[in-house]
Order: C-alpha cells, then structure tokens, then sequence
C-alpha cells in the first residue's frame, strides 16, 4: 500500500490548454547567415524532376557558440565559429546528422559513398575539420538522430521499430564497439548525470523520468513528437509536440518543465522552417540554455534562429509574432518565402472536446510520422549518392 500510494503521488496530469495557431515566436538573433548556392560558404539545394527535394537538414551549436551544418547537396560540413567566417570540410559520405561535443569534437551520422542509405557509420571530426576516427553503427536503417549527454556520450537514436538509444561513445569521447553499443542499449533517453526520460506517443502522450510520469491533456489533437529527442535545460526539461486543427495545420509545440512539472514557458513554431523535409525542421538547445532552429530556402538559403527561453512561468509570452502581420520582422522579403511556408495568419481555434474517435485516430500519425520523416532523409541520401555515382 505504501508503495502504490508513493506511485499515485507521482502521477501528474499537464494540462498545456487551448493552443492559438498561427503565432510564432519571434527569434530574438540570427547568428548564422548563408546564401543558396555552390560557392565557399554557401549551401546547396536540389529541386530535381524526380525524386526527393534536397537541402540543409541538420546542424549544431557548440558550446563556444560554434555553429555546424550538414550541407547534403555539396557533400561537406559547414562551420561558423564565433564571430568568425565559414570554415569548410569536405566528406566521403552523405552527412545525415550531426552532433557537437563540450570540447569541440564535431560527430557526424553518414552512409558511405558505395551505400549511402546505410547510415551504419559516426565519423569524429577535430573542432579545426581533422577526421579522429569513424566507427559503425549499431541499430536500423533509421538511426540517423545523434545526441550527446551532459556526460559527454555520444548516442544514437534509432525511430524505426526499435525506438531506443545506443550509446555510441564513452564520456571520454572513444567509440565504442557494437557489441557495446548493444549492451548499452535502452528505451529511455539519457540525458547525463543519472537522468533519463522515456516518452510515449499515442493515445497516452506521457513523459516518464526517474521520478515523475507527466500526461499531457490540450484543447487540441496533439501528440509528442517523437522524432525530436527531449533535451535538458540544467534542472528543467524541454520537450517538443505535434500539434494540429484539422488535415492541414500543423505546428510545432515547445514546452519548457520545472523538475516538478510546472509549466515554465511553451511556445509554437512552424514546423515546416526547413526546406525540402516535410514535417521535419531540426531543433537544437545550446548549452547557453538557448533554443536554435534551422530555416533553409533555396529562395535565400539557410538562417540559424536563436530564441530565448523563459525560466518562470508567464501567462503572456513576451516573444510571439502578431497573427495580423504579414510576416515577422526577422523574415527575409515574402516573395523568397518557400512555397510550403505556413502563413503566419490566425487560424479558428477548434472546440475545446474534440471527439475521442478523430483524437484517437490522429494520435498514431506521431510515430507513423518520426518513421516516414526519418525514411525521407535516408532517401535524400540515397538519390544525392547515386546522383553522384552517375556523374563520376
């Protein structure tokens, strides 16, 4: 009895309330900048008759402020230290995800050249561009997400059917061999210094931690996103959900939580900030406590969004773009604007019950969804490979 009153004591019901679509929060800096195109320090985009759109899908900021991104199409890394210019670093592979370590160390998830669907390999680069080592991989085809802990342990995360992470480094930064990365596979995502959260999607959005187990409730059909890891801000967690009122409005959710589950700063952005990977748009928190988006357009290129993140709760958020402008003022000219952009308008809220059957039946699109956006990178990788495979 004890113990079943301790589990029903940490139980706790988040109600994140109504959700008015069609304002974003305003990014409160830029730090990076980089024009559409094949030249030193600019990124490439690719519209081709057949197959996937291609552009700019991952990046990461390090904790000196250095900014790294995946440019697919050139097949290279891009690096902004800061306040410097870019700094170029050629590959062998498509890159597919990327990851920066506290000391600089730039880990990068790629195929190679021969397979470039098969994302079985890390690759570890110096701050200054040097390959250290590269190592396989354990997990599906899916498993293009790398993390790194506040240890410091790399770990990949798979979307596919096995939904769990692998470590992929020790703290020290060597690799690990499959055999441990196998080992030191769970469900649960470590996020450094004994913590850990599980979260679930469905019809029972929850986050589960060592000591808490949070469902969520809104005014509208939503769900965790699963295919964007938790992250941790010291004491706090941040956690990102899908959020939708009807077939074609979607937006992404950011919600900040006290150790004890109050909410401590949520927000929307558009999901779609990222050119040619639907409902994927890559989302990083710097160790500054900052959250980064990428946005990419092959009309202006690429832009590295930073936004402030509240500490304590605030009814009002202080960083939200007016539904009745035309566009943020942070925005590049509309007539650049991606075709598939959101529009920044006011959308009718929905009724506050949406009937259990339609709820239920949009739940499940959240793991359908991490599956099907984490094929589409793979599947960008793949035509960039034996787009190249032919022109050699």
């Amino acid at each position: 009895m004890p113990y079943l009153m301790m589990v029903l004591m940490l139980f706790s019901q988040i109600a994140l309330g109504p959700h008015e679509f069609g304002r974003f929060r305003v990014p409160d800096a830029i730090v990076v900048r980089a024009a559409a195109g094949d030249g030193p320090g600019q990124v490439g985009f690719e519209q081709p008759g057949e197959g996937p759109a291609v552009g700019p899908w991952s990046f990461d900021v390090g904790a000196d402020g250095t900014v790294w991104v995946a440019d697919n199409v050139h097949q290279r890394l891009l690096g902004w230290p800061a306040g410097g210019g870019p700094r170029t670093v050629a590959l062998s592979f498509v890159p597919l995800d990327i990851a920066l370590a506290g000391d600089g160390t730039v880990y990068v998830a790629g195929g190679s050249t021969g397979n470039p669907a098969n994302p079985r390999t890390v690759y570890a680069y110096s701050p200054e561009g040097n390959l250290r080592w590269s190592s396989p991989l354990t997990g599906s085809v899916f498993n293009t997400r790398l993390r790194v802990d506040g240890d410091g342990i790399l770990h990949v995360f798979d979307p596919g059917p096995a939904m769990a992470w692998s470590a992929v480094t020790d703290s020290g930064g060597r690799p690990l061999g499959l055999d441990e990365q196998r080992h030191r596979t769970t469900a649960a995502q470590p996020l450094g210094r004994g913590r850990s959260v599980t979260a679930g999607g469905g019809p029972d959005a929850r986050i589960r931690t060592g000591t808490q187990d949070w469902r969520f409730t809104a005014g509208d059909t939503f769900d965790l996103d699963l295919l964007r890891p938790a992250a941790a801000i010291g004491p706090d967690l941040l956690v990102y959900f899908e959020i939708s009122h009807g077939p074609h409005t979607l937006e992404s959710l950011i919600v900040r939580l006290s150790p004890g589950g109050a909410v401590l700063d949520k927000f929307a952005l558009d999901p779609h900030a990222t050119f040619g990977t639907e409902r994927f748009t890559d989302l990083r928190v710097g160790r500054d406590g900052r959250l980064y988006q990428l946005q990419t357009s092959p009309g202006w290129g690429l832009r590295v969004a930073r936004f402030g993140l509240a500490a304590t709760p605030s009814p009002t958020p202080s960083l939200t773009a007016s539904p009745s402008s035309a566009e943020p003022s942070w925005a590049e000219p509309s007539s650049a604007e991606p075709s598939s952009a959101v529009p920044s308008v006011a959308v009718p809220s929905p009724s506050a019950s949406p009937a259990a059957g339609a709820a239920g039946a949009a739940r499940p699109v959240a793991v359908i969804g991490a599956v099907s956006a984490a094929a589409l990178v793979i599947l960008a990788g793949l035509w960039l490979g034996l787009r190249r495979q032919r022109s050699s």
